[in-house]
């Protein structure tokens, strides 16, 4: 399990929510494991299809790292908030920003 990967006493650095911005876990991880490898620790059965942002609405590859984001973004606080979605139909004015 993910836990595993926590680091006793420190605080977390990364916060999974949904959509409906309800916190789903926190932790504090290597800046090397994936989005997707931590989160499906956690949740098995969820779907394979799900889609990960930061920010609200900048969609991530799914083996997107921490080391990815801090990388990519200006990370102004921990933990970094990730959002996790069900993809949804494309509309032009709704589409995600790809990074």
């Amino acid at each position: 399990m993910a836990e595993d990967h926590n680091r006793v006493g420190l605080p977390p650095n990364i916060e999974f929510r949904d959509a409906s911005d309800s916190v789903l876990f926190v932790e504090h991880l290597s800046s090397d494991y994936s989005l997707e490898d931590v989160f499906y620790q956690y949740y098995p059965d969820a779907p394979q299809t799900l889609l990960f942002y930061v920010f609200g609405d900048v969609a991530l590859p799914k083996k997107s790292t921490l080391n990815d984001i801090f990388s990519e973004f200006t990370v102004q606080e921990l933990p970094v908030v990730v959002w996790v979605r069900m993809p949804v139909p494309f509309t032009p004015c709704l589409s995600p920003k790809w990074k």
